[in-house]
């Protein structure tokens, strides 16, 4: 790749002038001066209802960075018609005319689409060709956005000279432009070093306790090809907690085995694991003391896994882990139902009213590919309690001990100045973060922090950890998210205390024509009963109303193709699933 041949070679060179602050991409906008670049006028927004404001820019070595306000709450990677227009070497004369400039990069954000000018040639390029970059991922009314310097195309460098000339614009009718006439220009002749962020690959101290999230991409992790990948991942980053996501043809064991492949055990040492359907599994050097699956929409997902580790002796505690894979994309509404479903779990389980009771203080942490790319409240919702669907999912409430909003991670990309943690260059959508590591701040404090981007690591690096430089691209479409906590309280360990919770039963298992379901309702009230494929997808439902009591339903399965199926029954009494195999 261009950007990365570039960013090896810049990085060797220093500078000791630094006029600006670095910005990082991390969805902080502290690190930009008060005073912008360029304030553009108001309510001149045309028909789109895209109304440009206040404007920055900055620089480093490797990037140019842009900050823009945008008038309104929109995901800036969909459904928008934003361009921005770059003159790369400040010379109208080349490049596409646009106001009074000659853009060499023109990048429409809505259509995730990239045109290069160089020379005669217009070039239809990928984001990655340009490392174009934008955060956050969820929908905001603010972004920062950063694109490569140093880029070239058919033997040409785009950037020569040291000013720049933007444009930003509105295509639809009548659309807003930023400026509203001309362009601005901005210079790049003070000389920023990169002052990117520290991160340690290996563990700094032994009290620490190293977890990571691994989204491994439809079970990604058993094929042939990519194991020697995921090995030397594992082995670089030694985590002692694993949560993985999209691991569905696999049990826990068989990832529990390969992790030991992988992490061979010491004397006294094990992996423990277990799996909350249909593709969450948790791989741990601690016990596994309890399981829950916890529902919540009613599609693009069955369940996200909640998992209590026995942490003692290192540390005289249990530790609560959720790992989540919320439904993808456009499905803001199931994700949101699936985000209130674990923090009403989280809130049940503080309080003593759900089926697992926690000591006061015990570590909590949320864990994985949260698919964060639609409402920015549905972050809010994990950070501070604020559940939308309150029925069925129940009251707000405040999430850590000490009465504060949780942590959010933000393990920032390894090499990079931001916190992507989502990278395919065989994709249009630009990278982002997917994938959290959110926290009790009251009872644990992150020490260091980071998404392994092997691309961008040193040649140093990659050889001290033996690493190479596409492992973590080619293995998965997720980054490998690690963090090191301190655990900075003792917990009042008891004897565990897990509510008895109504069984649901199904026979005969495997079924061929008719399948009975067996269930006990505590409370009388709607019923619904979903049969869902293992992608989530509901193939037959049926919601009645039936008082409490124990009861037998029948199911007609005859016309559905052979395979794995999920029995999902949810009520007032709380939701229940087991698997189902139809012959």
């Amino acid at each position: 790749m261009r950007f990365f041949q570039f960013l090896f070679v810049s990085a060797s060179f220093l500078f000791s002038l630094n006029v600006k602050a670095q910005i990082y991409l991390d969805e902080d906008l502290s690190d930009w001066p008060a005073t912008p670049l360029y304030s553009d006028p108001v309510g001149d927004d045309g028909n789109s209802n895209i109304d440009f404001g206040d404007f920055w820019m900055s620089h480093d070595q490797t990037f140019l960075y842009f900050r823009i306000q945008v008038g309104k709450e929109i995901n800036l990677q969909d459904n928008n018609e934003i361009t921005l227009y770059l003159d790369t070497d400040n010379n109208a004369d080349t490049g596409l005319e646009i106001a009074d400039l000659g853009a060499e990069i023109a990048y429409n954000f809505g259509d995730r689409s990239c045109t290069v000018r160089v020379g005669n040639s217009t070039l239809d390029v990928n984001h990655s060709e340009v490392f174009m970059v934008s955060s956050p991922s969820y929908s905001s009314d603010e972004f920062e956005i950063a694109i490569a310097r140093g880029l070239n195309f058919n033997g040409q460098d785009l950037y020569v000279g040291n000013t720049v000339r933007v444009v930003f614009r509105d295509e639809t009718l009548a659309g807003d432009d930023l400026p509203n006439s001309g362009s601005i220009s901005y210079s790049t002749a003070s000389n920023m070093p990169n002052d990117w962020p520290s991160y340690a690959i290996e563990l700094q101290a032994p009290e620490y306790l190293r977890m990571m999230s691994y989204n491994v991409q439809f079970d990604g992790f058993f094929e042939s090809d990519k194991k020697p990948r995921f090995e030397r991942i594992l082995q670089a980053t030694q985590p002692a907690i694993i949560g993985f996501q999209e691991i569905y043809d696999h049990s826990a064991a068989q990832t529990a085995q390969l992790v030991e492949d992988y992490l061979p055990s010491a004397p006294n040492e094990q992996w423990y694991s277990a799996k909350a359907n249909p593709d969450i599994i948790a791989v741990s050097r601690y016990p596994i003391d309890a399981t829950f699956t916890i529902l919540g929409g009613s599609s693009g997902g069955v369940g996200n896994g909640a998992f209590l580790l026995d942490l003692r002796p290192e540390y005289d505690t249990r530790l609560l882990m959720i790992v989540a894979h919320t439904p993808c994309c456009s499905d803001d509404y199931n994700r949101q139902q699936e985000i209130d479903a674990i923090m009403g779990f989280i809130r049940d389980a503080k309080s003593g009213a759900g089926p697992l009771q926690l000591a006061e203080g015990t570590p909590i942490v949320i864990m994985g590919d949260m698919n964060m790319v639609g409402d920015g409240q549905q972050l809010q919702t994990f950070l501070t309690g604020d559940i939308i669907f309150e029925n069925p999912h129940g009251d707000d409430f405040i999430p850590d001990w000490d009465g504060s909003d949780l942590d959010d991670g933000k393990p920032f990309t390894t090499g990079l100045p931001m916190t992507l943690s989502w990278y395919d260059p065989g994709t249009s959508f630009s990278p982002g973060r997917l994938d959290f590591m959110i926290y009790t701040g009251a009872s644990m404090a992150l020490r260091n922090s980071y998404a392994l981007f092997t691309p961008a690591l040193s040649t140093a690096e990659l050889s001290q950890f033996g690493l190479q430089a596409n492992d973590v691209v080619f293995a998965t479409d997720h980054l490998p998210v690690v963090a090191d906590f301190e655990i900075l309280v003792e917990t009042d360990v008891q004897e565990l205390v897990v509510a008895e919770t109504p069984l649901i039963q199904v026979w005969p298992n495997p079924a061929t024509d008719t399948v009975n379901v067996r269930y006990e309702l505590q409370e009388g009230g709607a019923v619904k009963v979903e049969l869902l494929d293992v992608q989530g997808r509901r193939v037959k439902q049926e919601t009645f109303f039936q008082a409490s009591g124990m009861y037998v339903r029948q199911l007609d399965v005859s016309a559905l193709p052979s395979g794995n199926y999920y029995v999902w029954l949810r009520s007032k009494a709380g939701d229940r699933v087991t698997e189902l195999i139809v012959d």
